[in-house]
C-alpha cells in the first residue's frame, strides 16, 4: 500500500514538473518569436524612407506589397511551425519588395520538390536569413548578390549566398542566427548548421516531419 502511495505521488509530481517545464519552454519560445516582427518592420521602413525620396511611385507600390507581407507576419508569427510551401510563397512576395530596390543587383532562386514543400519549418526563418544576407553583403550590378534556397537530401532546407561582406556600417548578424538556433532547440532534435567558406555563407535548417497538431501547425 505504501509503495503504491509513494509511486502515485512520484508520478503526480513528475507530471507537474513536466507541465511547468513545458509552460516555461512555450514562454521562452514566444519571446523569441516576438523578436521577429519589429526587426522586419524597422528594416522595411528604412527602405521605404529611401524610396519616398528617390521614387514616389515606386514607394507607393512598395507600401502596398509591404502591407501584404506584413499581413503574413501577423498571421503566422505566433505559429510554432508552418508548411515549407507557406514560407516559400511568402518569400516570393518578400522577394518582390527586395527586387523593387535592388533590381538586377539581387537574384533569389528557389528550387524545391513538391514532396518537400509539405514538410515543416519554423515560420519566417527563411525571410530572416535572406534579410541577413542582403544586410551584410554588397549587392550591386558589378557584384550581384545571389541567394539560393533549396532542399538537400530531403532533410535540410539550405539558404546559401555568395560571400561579399560589407566592410563597415553593419552590425553583427549573430542576433538573427541566434534567434533561429534557439527556436529550433524547442522544435527539433537536430541543430541548425552554419557554414562559412571563402566564397559562400550557408545555413541549413532541419525540415520537421510531424503528425498534424492543429494547435501547433498552420498550412
Amino acid at each position: 500500500y505504501e509503495a503504491g502511495y509513494f509511486f502515485d505521488r512520484w508520478k503526480k509530481q513528475t507530471i507537474e514538473v513536466e507541465q511547468v517545464k513545458s509552460q516555461q519552454l512555450k514562454s521562452e519560445l514566444n519571446v523569441l518569436k516576438n523578436q521577429i516582427s519589429p526587426h522586419f518592420l524597422f528594416n522595411s521602413l528604412n527602405t521605404l524612407v529611401t524610396l519616398i525620396h528617390e521614387n514616389p511611385d515606386q514607394a507607393a507600390k512598395f507600401t502596398e506589397k509591404l502591407s501584404q507581407v506584413y499581413r503574413y507576419i501577423l498571421q503566422y508569427k505566433d505559429k510554432e511551425i508552418i508548411k515549407l510551401k507557406t514560407e516559400i510563397d511568402f518569400i516570393s512576395a518578400y522577394n518582390y519588395l527586395l527586387k523593387m530596390r535592388f533590381e538586377k543587383s539581387l537574384v533569389i532562386h528557389t528550387e524545391i520538390k513538391h514532396e518537400d514543400l509539405e514538410k515543416y519549418i519554423a515560420p519566417l526563418t527563411v525571410q530572416m536569413l535572406i534579410e541577413n544576407a542582403v544586410k551584410h553583403n554588397i549587392a550591386s550590378l558589378s557584384k550581384p548578390l545571389s541567394i539560393d534556397v533549396y532542399v538537400e537530401n530531403g532533410s535540410s532546407l539550405i539558404v546559401r549566398n555568395n560571400l561579399q561582406l560589407k566592410t563597415e556600417g553593419v552590425e553583427s548578424l549573430k542576433t538573427g542566427l541566434d534567434n533561429i538556433k534557439q527556436r529550433y532547440k524547442y522544435l527539433s532534435n537536430k541543430e541548425v548548421d552554419v557554414i562559412k567558406t571563402r566564397e559562400h555563407f550557408m545555413v541549413a535548417l532541419p525540415l520537421i516531419e510531424v503528425s498534424p497538431k492543429p494547435e501547433l501547425i498552420h498550412s
